[in-house]
């Protein structure tokens, strides 16, 4: 249990983002600096070469850069500027997140329960309409999984299925127990989905915060070339989280089973981006069996009730799609 005035560190990714640090590192400094708590930022570059780290270094001495000698992607990146964190708990954000200047607390508080492992801001996405991407669910159909967002979210906090990495807050002893992001994904999508999911089998707890606001450029970090390559990267790395995630055998065999039907319908419907993307995942697929059965091994709750706790309520309008909205800038 956390007690008393816990250390906290706000981890900002980066890649070639120079102009999203321009425009949005200024709110994390402020509200770092206006958190009640002691407080660092910390900025990991990812082998950028658009001079993100020069800037850095020239108008922001107070921050600190941890800089990768080259592009590792999201999971290491990330995982190692954590681990070099001081804080107790770790915010993790996203180069093109705006964070309100009381942003930081309203977080904090809830690791007084040692249960919670991590909590979630409130995400507006201003491009989209300023819609809020916060509280997650999930809808099973043959065999798979589909995510989203409650349309219209409480004011107040509730349990979420997952935590988007964008603006989230962690317990770093529980990143650590659970290893971090999981470098099976490759970048982007997925790995904070996995994270968040393979603590609530664990037992922890995952909450949304709505008093915490932050806004989301979304999608920013991504390069317009690499649109098609990042849509099929979301089905690999979708199909590695359900074979690595899922150890029900009722579940697993649901997959499987509907697997073919599946795939076939997505090159019917012209869907150009499934079939390559599990050709990819199957690659993968002793890696992500041999993870499944260290997941068992440490599994609390089962995926049954995980899902069922986060079914889509049918009163609540939900988008679905198979996959998780993080964008971590890599």
């Amino acid at each position: 249990m956390i007690k008393g005035d816990p250390y906290v560190s706000l981890v900002v990714r980066n890649f070639n983002g120079l102009s999203f640090l321009q425009q949005y590192l200024s709110s994390v400094v402020d509200a770092a600096e206006t958190s009640v708590h002691a407080t660092e930022v910390i900025v990991v570059d990812d082998g950028s070469t658009d001079h993100s780290v020069a800037y850095m270094k020239e108008h922001w001495p107070q921050v600190h850069v941890v800089a990768m000698p080259h592009n590792t992607g999201h999971a290491p990146a990330a995982n190692k500027a954590i681990m070099e964190s001081r804080g107790e708990i770790v915010v993790a954000l996203d180069n093109d997140v705006r964070l309100d200047l009381d942003a930081v607390d309203p977080l904090i508080c809830h690791f007084q329960d040692e249960r919670v492992f991590a909590v979630n801001s409130k995400i507006i996405v201003p491009r989209l309409g300023d819609v809020n991407e916060s509280v997650k669910v999930a809808k099973l159909h043959h065999g798979m999984l589909y995510l989203g967002c409650v349309a219209d979210p409480p004011e107040q906090p509730v349990p979420i299925l997952y935590a988007t990495a964008c603006a989230v807050a962690y317990r770093k002893s529980v990143f650590i127990e659970l290893g971090g992001f999981d470098t099976l994904y490759p970048p982007l999508y997925w790995d904070d989905t996995d994270l968040s999911y393979r603590a609530r089998k664990r037992g922890y707890e995952v909450l949304y915060e709505p008093l915490s606001r932050v806004e989301h450029w979304y999608g920013g970090s991504t390069d317009p070339t690499r649109l098609r390559q990042v849509a099929k990267r979301k089905w690999e790395n979708y199909f590695l989280f359900i074979w690595k995630n899922f150890t029900d055998s009722g579940l697993t065999a649901r997959h499987f089973a509907w697997l073919p039907i599946v795939l076939a319908n997505s090159v019917v419907k012209g869907d150009r981006d499934m079939a390559p993307g599990f050709a990819a995942a199957l690659k993968q697929f002793r890696k992500a069996r041999k993870a499944r059965s260290w997941e068992k091994a440490a599994e609390r709750v089962g995926d049954v009730e995980i899902l069922q706790r986060f079914s889509v309520p049918p009163a609540i309008e939900c988008e679905c799609r198979c996959e998780s909205k993080g964008e971590h800038g890599s």
